[in-house]
């Protein structure tokens, strides 16, 4: 029996459950309650909803060939988890739900937490310029909260470390990074706090910081502060895979399906970096709705739009995109595309709508998509 023709028969066994009771001298009354319908009939909506949700995957896959792993859930309940296509486009290697996908910039919202959490300890101030910790930073007014915003004004390191950075053979760091900063001061793209543009580089600085204070690695602190606390046993902060033996790692394709490798500019965290699986990041979304990770005042604070001369519907608060669908629903986001991955994270907020998706195919098959996904969410 096919699932469509399974899900219009479950009412029918449903039906026949009651008579069953009634036949058997059993009191239906309790099964038969208004509270005892709504939970059936939600139960057969949830179900009409994962069907028609695989489906529509099933179709992405075969007209715009989508690659990856899909995570849908409402309320926590999972409507949709699958695993589609490989891990290796060439060698046909089967992705799996344990698959670690790079996250690219949705990276960004871990680095925007590990500087919160160290705001919450008091031993930083988003007031704080970046002089505080790298006294040799050339820029005096560009503060923790221009760099999570994007209201820094620094220019993208990758169009400025090709000139300064001699020896590709090794990866840009971090530390390089700052260096090369303090060194070179490459040219602002406009003065601190003008305007809202986005940008890697804050980021990067913010990792830095991180571990300036932290004196950890910023892999390590996120490991110890946020990953195992959210209980996400699937997720690392890496740049060289290399070295990395007990996981299950995607390769990255570009949009004619050739791999795309590793290059000097990987280097770098906080932009970017973070390795995860779509049930991890299922796992992540639940720690920050039920406070397990930052303070409910500080987790509003970061979905809060922070440049006034935007829309509060078209923002960037720390570390998410800020946006709106259907009647002003209020939705906080982020995707990421680097090396040939290519993902999104998107959270509903007025009902914990959650949709992850991870590819390792940068051929833009999910691309605006999710409206339709949130139309079955929707539908009855």
């Amino acid at each position: 029996m096919n699932k469509i023709k399974s899900f219009y028969f479950l009412p029918f066994l449903g039906l026949l459950s009651l008579l069953f009771l009634k036949v058997n001298g059993q009191n239906s009354s309790s099964f038969w309650s208004s509270s005892a319908v709504n939970r059936y009939y939600d139960s057969l909506s949830f179900i009409n909803k994962s069907i028609v949700i695989d489906s529509a995957f099933k179709t992405l896959t075969i007209k715009k060939k989508f690659n990856g792993v899909v995570l849908i859930s409402k309320n926590g309940s999972i409507l949709i988890h699958q695993a589609i296509g490989y891990a290796n486009l060439r060698r046909k290697t089967k992705l799996t739900k344990n698959t670690l996908f790079e996250l690219a910039s949705v990276s960004k919202q871990f680095t925007a937490t590990a500087i919160m959490l160290l705001e919450e300890r008091g031993l930083l101030k988003y007031s704080d310029t970046v002089q505080r910790f790298f006294p040799n930073f050339p820029y005096p007014n560009i503060t923790i909260h221009l760099l999570l915003c994007h209201r820094s004004g620094l220019p993208q390191y990758y169009n400025f470390a090709p000139k300064y950075w001699k020896n590709k053979n090794l990866d840009l760091s971090n530390d390089s990074l700052m260096s090369m900063i303090a060194e070179h001061k490459p040219l602002l793209n406009f003065q601190p706090n003008a305007k809202y543009e986005y940008n890697n580089t804050g980021y990067c600085v913010l990792a830095s910081i991180v571990e300036k204070i932290s004196g950890k690695s910023f892999a390590d602190f996120a490991n110890e502060e946020i990953f195992s606390k959210a209980g996400m046993k699937n997720t690392i902060i890496c740049t060289k895979l290399s070295k990395i033996s007990n996981y299950s790692i995607a390769d990255g394709h570009d949009t004619k399906g050739r791999l795309r490798g590793h290059t000097w500019l990987s280097g770098t965290t906080g932009d970017k970096g973070v390795y995860s699986t779509a049930y991890d990041l299922y796992l992540w979304d639940k720690a920050l709705r039920e406070n397990k990770i930052l303070k409910k005042e500080s987790l509003i604070n970061a979905l809060i739009g922070k440049s006034t001369e935007l829309s509060p519907f078209n923002n960037y608060g720390y570390g998410w995109h800020l946006g709106a669908m259907y009647w002003g629903q209020p939705l906080v986001f982020h995707g990421g595309l680097w090396n040939g991955f290519n993902t999104l994270f998107i959270r509903r907020l007025n009902d914990d709508v959650l949709i992850i998706v991870l590819s390792n195919y940068t051929n833009w098959s999910f691309s605006r998509q999710s409206s339709n996904w949130f139309d079955v969410i929707d539908g009855v």
